[in-house]
């Protein structure tokens, strides 16, 4: 017998149910899940492309584009710190010539940054003049430079930003001014640093070694070196000595330039102050303008009065 009749009903049977509307709207919806499927999956791509974009940042908020700022840049020349204010950001760095008593007022210690408009209160506090930023954090032993970021971008109107620790106090000040500052020639550098180191050495004050003094200087004025070993043949300068210089100015200086071999060069400078009294300076590093920072290198029985003298 032939199955053809009972083939051909199966057949009709088959397309008609293709036909039925229960299939068609079975197979429509499975494409509208396919399709959903595929939109879910692009946003979720497109989400994981910016989220890895982002980097990690915080969005912006809504209509608040982010602000380019403008970028302001100051040195305390006494403290050796640049302060670098851009945008929310504020960078506070250290130099190779850094006094020691900067370095120790920092290294493991928790660092308060401001910048601010007013250098005094304006008016009530709610004042636009009197707008300030600050943040705390801790200056990390051995670290030489630190970023600040603060709550909002100051650094279009801040004239002035400093650093100081809460408990102990100032550690540098910056003002922002309009014109550049004119640098300072060589003999004006060693003039103000000599002027400055004689009015500490006469009142006894730490400072005038901290601040102006290279080691080995420093070390002569009690006649120890590092690690209380004492120094022979070591007289330390008496108190007549030291009040000779109270008052005492920078009348004369003459800077010698020694040259050994390729490239290397001493620089020194002798000045003779109003007491009569002459003192040798050594140029340290570059420091925050061409010509490095002058310290110190000897006070001790007129050590420069030949260099002064044959007028340099």
């Amino acid at each position: 017998m032939t199955r053809i009749p009972e083939l051909e009903q199966e057949l009709v049977a088959a397309a008609a149910r293709l036909q039925s509307p229960r299939r068609v709207l079975r197979l429509a919806l499975r494409a509208a899940l396919a399709a959903a499927a595929v939109a879910v999956v692009v946003v979720i791509a497109v989400v994981g492309a910016a989220d890895n974009n982002d980097d990690g940042r915080r969005p912006h908020e809504t209509g608040t584009p982010p602000s380019q700022g403008s970028v302001k840049v100051g040195i305390d020349v006494q403290a050796g710190v640049r302060f670098s204010l851009e945008g929310r950001q504020l960078t506070v760095s250290l130099f190779s010539w850094t006094p020691n008593e900067t370095h120790n007022r920092v290294a493991g210690a928790r660092i308060r940054a401001s910048c601010g408009v007013a250098f005094a209160q304006v008016g009530p506090e709610g004042d636009p003049r009197n707008a300030r930023e600050e943040r705390t954090r801790l200056w990390p032993a051995g670290r030489d430079k630190l970023r600040f970021r603060f709550a909002r971008d100051i650094s279009k109107i801040a004239r002035w930003c400093r650093v100081e620790d809460p408990a102990v106090g100032h550690v540098a000040f910056v003002k922002f001014g309009s014109a550049p500052v004119r640098p300072l020639s060589a003999t004006q550098k060693i003039e103000h640093n000599a002027n400055a180191w004689a009015r500490l050495f006469a009142a006894s004050d730490p400072a005038a070694c901290e601040r102006y003094m290279v080691q080995p200087a420093c070390e002569r004025m009690d006649c120890t070196r590092v690690g209380n070993r004492p120094i022979e043949n070591c007289t330390p300068p008496s108190r007549a000595f030291r009040r000779s210089f109270r008052g005492a100015r920078v009348e004369e200086v003459a800077i010698q330039d020694r040259r050994f071999g390729e490239g290397s060069q001493s620089r020194r400078a002798g000045v003779r102050f109003s007491n009569g009294t002459t003192v040798l300076l050594i140029s340290v590093g570059e420091g925050p303008e061409k010509g490095g920072v002058w310290w110190i290198e000897k006070f001790q029985g007129n050590p420069a009065r030949r260099l002064v003298g044959a007028g340099g």
